[in-house]
């Protein structure tokens, strides 16, 4: 080979370098282009690189893992889903206010037992590391709302709930628990009042057990007895359970954990108030409503009137619910009405000419860039990652993406008090001015950031609430 021919060959793979690196953004990642689905051929990124771009996403980013494959009927347990809106907005993932004990995951558990099994219940832990903090373990269940019958002669019920040594021997020879469970909780409930019944008292240690000895998971008993003792479940209580409509109310039990373990238990006692108050607020609010409505009744009519006493709390009840149907959540039909997003990222800025915003809306590109020509003082720029476009719209269920912005300007002397500048960064600023070709300007970056909380499928029984911290950019400065 030549000197000329070698020449040429160094110019050709600098000139190939260059423009790959022209590609590249300030986080190190390529920028993906113009990206089309229909025409997958003829565009500037590959399906290669839309997987690389995906799997960086997953490793980096979401740390979830690869998506499962999911049952074309899986549905929200209504636990996690009033969990997640209490939480969360569902339209941008933004934290609303802390999570229980600030827990990292929130898992929905579905029960595992086979419909025949009545009042048995089994929940797969496997999806729980044991690397993991287990700060808090709930049973839910939904007990429906009994029929009015002269043979029970108090409208209290007692339910139990057990832990499962040895299912042999789960009753003894009166029909009584037997040597082969474990009493973890015992509750007063009201047989004439349909509403969601948790149980917490002892499952985090069981939970403890069962993911360190997963031999030991052979899971729990319910029984329900009047004040005598005798066994009342399916003819004055019945619960909504596993294979039963609806779906959004079979039992679910959520287990709260932190990606490693903690040092101190402070949080747990702080927090022990929150949780309780959510759970009784947030899942019971008709039912609470219903119990207000029947004191009311009792103390009009008498507790002995019973289907008058039942006809007055019906009416007391319809009439609040013709009252709250008639109005409609407006945020939630503005998200049900949002078009699907065709690309994957976007850093534009919203257009206020809606022929324009229509236009982008659908744009099939999959990755656009903000219009450079107005780059001024650092400041926040919208970055969009939409999880519809990268095909992630079943197994995520909110929010939509990732609005999560990025900080983008220039950090000029003299630094403002509007940059949220540093006392470093007024330094670096300073010499720059008077040193430039020794000293760099400050840079623009992240000031204040929010956390972000992501509902998705860890499987078909299994829903998970991920907390995602300093995850939105909300203000930059110069740093």
């Amino acid at each position: 080979m030549t000197l000329v021919q070698f020449g040429f060959l160094i110019l050709l793979l600098l000139n190939r370098v260059s423009a790959r690196l022209s590609k590249i953004d300030k986080w190190g990642n390529e920028a993906l282009g113009e990206y089309d689905f229909e025409n997958m051929e003829k565009s500037s990124v590959s399906a290669i690189e839309v997987d690389v771009y995906k799997r960086n996403l997953l490793q980096y980013v979401l740390q979830t893992g690869e998506p499962k494959e999911l049952s074309t009927d899986v549905q929200i347990p209504y636990v996690m889903d009033k969990l997640y809106s209490l939480l969360a907005d569902k339209s941008t993932g933004r934290e609303k206010r802390s999570a229980p004990f600030e827990v990292d995951f929130i898992r929905g558990l579905e029960d595992h037992y086979e419909t025949q099994r009545r009042m048995q219940f089994w929940f797969n832990l496997t999806a729980v590391n044991e690397s993991e903090d287990i700060i808090e373990a709930n049973f839910h269940i939904y007990k429906k709302r009994a029929p009015i019958l002269q043979t029970l002669k108090t409208h209290f019920v007692t339910l139990s709930l057990y832990k499962i040594i040895d299912e042999s021997s789960l009753y003894g020879p009166d029909g009584g628990p037997g040597p082969g469970v474990v009493l973890l909780e015992r509750q007063k409930v009201s047989a004439y009042t349909g509403q969601w019944i948790v149980f917490k008292s002892g499952l985090k240690d069981a939970v403890k057990d069962w993911t360190k000895y997963s031999h030991k998971n052979k899971g729990m008993l319910l029984t329900a007895t009047d004040s005598f003792t005798n066994h009342v479940n399916g003819t004055h209580v019945t619960f909504i359970q596993r294979g039963e409509s609806p779906q959004t109310q079979q039992p679910v039990f959520t287990v709260y954990t932190d990606k490693t373990k903690r040092k101190k238990d402070k949080h747990k006692k702080k927090h022990r108030k929150n949780i309780d108050y959510m759970v009784k607020n947030f899942l019971n609010e008709e039912s609470r409503t219903q119990q207000l409505n029947r004191e009311r009744c009792i103390d009009f009519l008498g507790e002995d009137n019973l289907q008058t006493m039942e006809e007055c709390t019906d009416l007391l009840l319809r009439s609040r619910r013709s009252i709250i149907d008639s109005s409609v959540n407006v945020e939630e039909e503005i998200i049900k009405k949002k078009p699907k997003h065709k690309t994957i990222l976007t850093t534009e800025l919203k257009s206020k000419n809606p022929k324009r915003r229509l236009r982008r809306r659908h744009d099939k590109n999959y990755f656009s860039t903000a219009n450079q020509q107005n780059i001024d003082y650092c400041k926040v720029k919208p970055l969009y990652i939409s999880f519809h476009a990268l095909g992630w719209a079943k197994w995520i269920v909110a929010p939509e993406g990732l609005n999560v912005n990025f900080c983008e300007g220039l950090c000029p002397f003299p630094l403002t008090s509007s940059l949220a500048a540093s006392n470093h960064a007024v330094l670096q600023s300073v010499s720059n001015y008077n040193y430039p070709e020794k000293v760099k300007p400050p840079c623009c970056v992240p000031h204040k950031l929010a956390r972000m909380t992501i509902l998705y499928h860890q499987d078909d029984r299994i829903i998970t609430m991920q907390n995602y911290d300093n995850m939105i950019v909300e203000t930059c400065g110069c740093r």
